[in-house]
């Protein structure tokens, strides 16, 4: 009775951490749980999903599975290791995660727009549309399905389309940054620069550290010639998602003098991080591109390009980042399913 109390009290205050994103806090508290209960399902399970918030995606893979070992037919673990193995692209795994997800819950709308979001990944444009159009019957203010739809439609270059889901996403959720983001680059698109521009300013002024804005906004002013102005949003874009490499490439474009030797350890360091995206991966390497041209080390420089132009060809454009809530980040949501008072398996 005495280890039931204490696992009580651990996974309460595991729990909190967890929700208040004190990764290793709530980490240890899970880990001491599990030396006394090693099938403790919702240890197990929310700690594979830290660690898939985290980006340790093969222990999270490892612990994901276990989960479904004790409780197959848990959609939250299943809909999560779906996500794992999108991660790790291995599409075929997640694919089959969702779709036992939706097997076991037709209307966990989650999975649904999870398995349409990786479809569109993979350009399967049709089974996307299929997908996000399967949401709306289930829910139809689901503004992420909306904004998913005007993605799409976009891509396809249909335009009218597309604004008018941004604008029914917008509809929904007066507050919904990214949408603001993307009607934007819609209005890019249609040479509406103005609106444009508004889009991108209400989508800072909803959510300040939005670095996609940023950065959209910073190319519209340096197309117009305002560097100066141009400089500082691409920066902030920087301060916001400092992994992002792009931002720092324009930013040497703007100003060559940045390419200082603090600059270039902190770009080595960051190509180093194996969860960091191949797009940024490639601006990674025009940047060290240009430092070998400054040292006029012109045979450097052209592999650096090479790999540079290999890995932007590669890279996925995930087009949804951002869009979902795509490890139950909204843990007081695991309240509904989940006693936090009882420790049962």
């Amino acid at each position: 009775m005495k280890d039931i109390i204490n696992i009580d009290e651990i996974f309460k205050l595991a729990f909190q951490n967890h929700q208040q994103n004190n990764f290793n806090q709530a980490e240890n508290h899970y880990k001491n749980i599990l030396k006394f209960n090693p099938l403790h399902f919702k240890t197990i399970f929310l700690l594979g999903t830290l660690y898939a918030q985290i980006k340790k995606f093969n222990l999270s893979l490892e612990l994901l599975k276990q989960a479904i070992e004790i409780q197959p037919k848990n959609a939250d673990a299943h809909n999560n290791l779906g996500n794992v193995y999108k991660e790790l692209e291995d599409y075929k795994g997640a694919i089959n995660s969702y779709e036992k997800v939706i097997k076991i819950n037709p209307n966990f709308i989650q999975a649904v727009n999870n398995l349409g979001i990786l479809y569109f990944d993979l350009n399967e444009f049709k089974k996307a549309i299929n997908c996000f159009k399967k949401v709306l019957l289930i829910d139809p203010n689901f503004k992420d399905a909306h904004n998913n739809l005007g993605l799409i439609f976009k891509e396809l270059g249909d335009l009218k389309m597309a604004k008018g889901y941004f604008e029914k996403a917008i509809t929904i959720n007066p507050n919904y940054d990214n949408a603001y983001n993307n009607l934007g680059l819609v209005y890019r698109e249609m040479k509406e620069e103005k609106k444009e521009i508004q889009c991108y300013q209400k989508a800072i002024k909803i959510k300040f550290n939005n670095a996609d804005a940023h950065y959209n906004l910073a190319v519209v002013h340096q197309g117009l010639g305002k560097l100066e102005i141009a400089k500082v949003l691409y920066s902030k874009a920087a301060e916001f998602e400092p992994e992002n490499l792009i931002h720092y490439y324009h930013l040497t474009d703007l100003n060559n003098g940045i390419l200082n030797e603090k600059l270039k350890a902190s770009i080595a360091e960051k190509m180093l991080n194996k969860n960091l995206q191949k797009k940024s991966l490639a601006y990674g390497n025009f940047l060290m591109s240009r430092y070998e041209s400054n040292n006029k080390n012109y045979e450097n420089e052209i592999q650096y390009l090479k790999k540079g132009h290999d890995l932007f060809f590669q890279a996925k454009n995930n087009k949804f980042r951002n869009k979902i809530n795509y490890w139950l980040e909204e843990l007081p949501n695991l309240l509904n399913k989940i006693n936090i008072n009882k420790t049962s398996n």
